[in-house]
């Protein structure tokens, strides 16, 4: 494999880059296995609406969300993994500031 000369990253960035890959394949996957799940769960009962292919790629979908959990957290720091497991709610900025009261977030 040859790569372009001139081009260099340190580790840091690197690692960075790969978690950030990573986090996206997470986010793809899960929106892949919601649906799935909640047409699993439909009834509430043991009764499952989905097909068999359907069953097979939500028990291949949620390993392989297991397999990249265990990725992400080799990429990252504890807090960074708390992140991941429960990401801000909608509408949540990362610039928002928690005070002893209230959320304030900017515009």
């Amino acid at each position: 494999m040859s790569y372009p000369e001139g081009i260099q990253i340190d580790y840091e960035t690197a690692d960075m880059i790969t978690r950030l890959t990573l986090i996206e394949s997470l986010k793809g996957i899960n929106k892949d296995i919601d649906p799935l799940e909640d047409r699993n769960n439909m009834s509430g009962e043991s009764v499952s609406y989905l097909e068999d292919f359907e069953k097979e790629d939500l028990k291949n979908n949620l390993k392989y969300r297991e397999a990249l959990l265990v990725v992400i957290e080799y990429f990252s720091t504890e807090e960074q993994m708390k992140e991941v497991i429960s990401p801000p709610q909608k509408g949540d900025s990362p610039l928002c500031q928690l005070t002893s009261t209230e959320q304030t977030c900017p515009p």
